[in-house]
């Protein structure tokens, strides 16, 4: 036997230690995940974000900062106040995209934009994080928030990779990063979170304001 030859035994090790490390990423992830769910599961909360957006192909950056409303199951009221005013609602069936300085509201399902993970619907629904990805964390074990990499069990263009920084203990959610099949990518870091006792469902619902015109999502 020479000394780079692997015996059988030496490659059984090696399998064991390498499904050891696999298992503790998965194990540390999955507590993050859990403390996750006990903080926001079936609540409502509310927080600022600070949006960056990335296009890949045209090489250019956008920001937007407002402020965010999420209530479970699936509401969600994204009110964007900077680089123009612009409101996002969504009650988990209807989705609304209200422009006030075009005086236009886009009205569809909201499936399609935020089914499966996508549009930050895990926000509203902290139990579609296992039924919808498979996560690991990617942070050092020592990194406080901690960063989970979640892939989702039926990548969509729309999106393919999901990474999360969220407190080790508390669970609480600094920032998610999005990706889609064309390499754009969506920074949100959110901070000023509030709970809330009650959250009225009028907030995610959309009547439009006299004058303005309604169009169909997708036409």
């Amino acid at each position: 036997m020479t000394l780079n030859q692997e015996t059988p035994m030496q490659g059984i090790i090696l399998i064991l230690l390498l499904s050891f490390l696999c298992y503790g990423q998965a194990s540390a992830g999955d507590e993050v995940i859990t403390a996750m769910e006990n903080r926001y599961k079936d609540r409502c909360f509310s927080a600022s974000f600070q949006q960056i957006s990335v296009l890949s192909a045209m090489d250019i950056s956008e920001r937007a900062d407002g402020r965010a409303v999420f209530s479970h199951p699936g509401r969600m009221r994204w009110e964007y106040e900077t680089p123009e005013p612009r409101l996002i609602v969504t009650d988990g069936t209807t989705l609304w995209i209200y422009s006030p300085l075009e005086k236009e509201v886009l009205v569809g399902e909201s499936e399609p934009y935020f089914g499966r993970g996508k549009g930050g619907r895990f926000l509203s629904d902290m139990a579609s994080l296992r039924e919808d990805f498979t996560h690991t964390r990617v942070s050092d074990p020592e990194t406080d928030p901690v960063r989970l990499r979640l892939i989702p069990h039926q990548p969509e263009p729309g999106l393919t990779e999901l990474f999360i920084e969220a407190d080790n203990k508390t669970g609480q959610i600094v920032s998610i990063e999005t990706l889609n099949a064309y390499g754009d990518v969506t920074r949100i870091r959110l901070f000023g979170e509030e709970g809330h006792n009650l959250c009225k469902d009028e907030l995610f619902h959309f009547t439009p304001p006299p004058g303005t015109s309604e169009f169909k999502l997708g036409e």
